[in-house]
């Protein structure tokens, strides 16, 4: 019995997607928040979590193309 030795990209790629979905998923509050205010309604998104936010999706995006190699860039780009 011989042993598949695994490609190292494969293993990067992977670690950076699941740091990314961690940071991700980091953005948002885990707990409910409540504001009483009866002025207009904001929709505003904290620095903190718009960074997140970027740096998760780029991140998820930068694995993937480690995970997938030489193959990778080419997928993304399809021209």
């Amino acid at each position: 019995m011989t042993k598949k030795k695994k490609d190292p990209l494969k293993i990067i790629g992977m670690a950076i997607i699941v740091i990314s979905a961690i940071i991700l998923f980091s953005a948002f509050p885990l707990i409910q928040q409540t504001v009483f205010n009866f002025g207009p309604l904001k929709t505003d998104i904290s620095p903190i979590s718009a960074t997140r936010l970027t740096i998760g999706i780029v991140g998820i995006f930068m694995g993937l193309v480690v995970y997938f190699g030489k193959e990778g860039l080419k997928i993304f780009m399809k021209k």
